[in-house]
């Protein structure tokens, strides 16, 4: 039992220990890629991927509905009269504003307005 301190003692007096020990302090908390920083990068890595993940999955969407509109002019047309509000000649469209018509007030006679 007196032998253990001793050694313990044999020990911390060695400078590889205390080399040892300083090298790992310094890494863990001081070096420009600690602890820390890797764990925020790890963070930003797993977040960045989250997102990478969304946009491809939009942009299979995106190809999807660019094949079946390339494949079917109906389907063109149609999605250019939507969208970008193409028209032929001689055409002309009316817009209904559907919210509009769901706030205005219902009446039984337009001639009788409250």
């Amino acid at each position: 039992m007196s032998e253990s301190p001793y050694r313990l003692i044999q020990v911390l007096k060695n400078r590889f220990v205390w080399v040892s020990l300083a090298l790992m302090l310094w890494m863990t908390f001081f070096d420009r890629d600690d602890l820390l920083t890797g764990r925020k990068i790890t963070r930003e890595l797993k977040g960045l991927e989250a997102t990478k993940a969304m946009y491809v999955e939009q942009l299979e969407r995106v190809r999807q509905n660019r094949d079946g509109l390339l494949g079917d002019s109906v389907l063109l047309v149609r999605y250019g009269r939507e969208q970008f509000g193409l028209l032929r000649e001689g055409e002309v469209i009316f817009e209904v504003d559907e919210e509009q018509l769901l706030k205005r007030p219902k009446h039984v006679n337009e001639g009788e307005r409250d």
